[in-house]
């Protein structure tokens, strides 16, 4: 457990040795979908927060940004949905990578 909070810790910018609860900031990101429809392609997700942070969610396909998502985060949860048109299906279908920066506010 204390590996945990040191790692959160070090994630959310405050000093390794000031580890202690009420320091400590955790942000989780939760996937709900990537939908590719015929002519739309949604991304939906949720982040939930223990604290006051900024977070950045970078989601990235084929090695190519699709969509950068910056949030000031206050304790709780905060929606992130994002929509854009696509011509053919093809390209888009395949593999996410999702990547959560936090830092302290």
């Amino acid at each position: 457990m204390a590996t945990a909070a040191l790692l959160c810790a070090l994630v959310t910018g405050a000093p390794a040795h000031a580890a202690t609860r009420s320091s400590t900031v955790r942000v989780t990101l939760v996937l709900r979908h990537v939908r590719v429809t015929p002519g739309r392609l949604e991304i939906t997700a949720q982040l939930r927060s223990t604290g006051p942070a900024m977070a950045t969610v970078e989601v990235m396909h084929a090695g190519q940004l699709v969509v950068r998502f910056v949030r000031h985060l206050d304790r709780g949860t905060v929606p992130l949905r994002w929509e854009r048109r696509i011509g053919d299906e093809a390209p888009w279908r395949g593999r996410y990578r999702f990547a959560l920066h936090v830092t302290r506010e």
